[in-house]
């Protein structure tokens, strides 16, 4: 085999990779319930083929599945929750035509920043770290602010393969592992300058 050869088989597997853990991902939130575990495990997917090269796919999942399942499934819970209450408030403001209406409007925008904010991190400092549910939420808020520039690009590339899936609804076959991956990459970074910062 020529390294040709080799290189081609290498993106291959990738490939194959993101397809199955992107699978794993759809049919496991399927629930709604767990979408929050099943983000956890294909994270922790993610950290496996990064730091340790290790690609199995399907057996770290389910193993990840079950060993983060209760963090991540209050997690899922508070914010599958929080999205139903922000639905009918925002429903509720539509239908208001008084005064009240701003001044219900930007507490509620505030708080879905700052959720949105604890979001993008919450999950890789959950498959990365072992800490409390507490210290989880409060690390996650902490490095949202402290590498604001970061948190915004996670954002971006959110939007970015939003905007992908909508052009190309086929994108949709990858697009959460493609995603998982990204943001992994993104948060490890930052993982990476506070773990130095600490010795």
């Amino acid at each position: 085999m020529n390294i040709l050869d080799s290189k081609f088989y290498g993106v291959v597997e990738k490939f194959a990779n993101l397809l199955i853990l992107n699978a794993l991902w759809l049919i496991c939130s399927l629930p709604i319930l767990t979408i929050g575990p099943a983000t956890s495990a294909m994270l922790c997917v993610v950290r496996q083929w990064k730091l340790h090269q290790d690609t199995s796919s399907v057996r770290n999942f389910f193993y990840y599945f079950k060993e983060n399942f209760k963090y991540s499934f209050i997690i899922g819970i508070l914010y599958i929750g929080y999205s139903i209450l922000l639905f009918f408030n925002l429903y509720y403001l539509n239908q208001d035509q008084t005064g009240l209406k701003m001044m219900m409007l930007v507490p509620l925008i505030v708080v879905s920043l700052l959720l949105l904010c604890i979001a993008a991190y919450i999950f890789p400092v959950l498959s990365h770290y072992q800490l409390s549910l507490k210290k989880t939420i409060q690390n996650s808020f902490a490095m949202s602010i402290a590498y604001f520039p970061t948190t915004i690009l996670l954002f971006g590339v959110f939007l970015l393969l939003f905007l992908a899936v909508k052009a190309i609804p086929m994108f949709i076959l990858i697009a959460f592992s493609v995603a998982g991956f990204i943001q992994y990459h993104l948060c490890q970074k930052v993982f990476a300058k506070i773990d130095q910062s600490l010795q």
